[in-house]
């Protein structure tokens, strides 16, 4: 009887509860899961290495490689993209960045290390966002930009050309970098 109960809780675990599926490592902290916890799934990149955590309600787009659905994007180990996020083209999500709310990331874009999309902010072109750097609000950052160590832009910031935002920098309205 012990057994059988056993067996269930594991097999209601995970069947079930989706959002635990640990079989890639994606979710590093059981005790904090990602994307707050919504359910998802840990997924695999198109070179067949494993991915982040996607949420069931989130968009990473895909393609079929040996009749198996990979991310097309390449999505990194310990990354979550969350809500109703969308994350397409050749874009790279590295480190323990974070996608969410209704962010949009395309095209060559590269967010890494610590960094968040968040909000409706929109991240295109060959953007590079990492350290622990913020875009949210309805802010859109394209071109060359780099944003990086402790930077925001949010607000109705729009920002191209090859600016570069470090240090402490908060954009939060108006166009920068051109």
């Amino acid at each position: 009887m012990i057994l059988s109960s056993f067996n269930f809780i594991i097999f209601s675990f995970l069947f079930i509860n989706p959002i635990h599926a640990t079989d890639n490592g994606c979710i590093a902290d059981l005790a904090n899961p990602p994307c707050h916890p919504a359910p998802g799934r840990c997924t695999t990149n198109s070179n067949d290495s494993h991915g982040g955590f996607v949420a069931e309600t989130a968009t990473v787009e895909s393609v079929i490689i040996n009749g198996l659905k990979r991310n097309k994007p390449f999505i990194g180990l310990h990354t979550s993209i969350c809500e109703t996020a969308h994350v397409a083209g050749n874009t790279r999500i590295d480190g323990n960045a974070q996608i969410s709310g209704t962010a949009w990331v395309f095209g060559d874009a590269h967010i890494f290390e610590n960094a968040q999309v968040i909000g409706t902010a929109r991240v295109y072109g060959s953007v590079k966002v990492y350290g622990n750097a913020q875009i949210f609000g309805s802010a859109r950052l394209f071109g060359n930009t780099h944003v990086y160590q402790d930077a925001k832009v949010y607000g109705d910031a729009y920002v191209g050309g090859n600016a570069k935002i470090s240090g402490n920098d908060m954009i939060s309205t108006g166009d920068y970098g051109f």
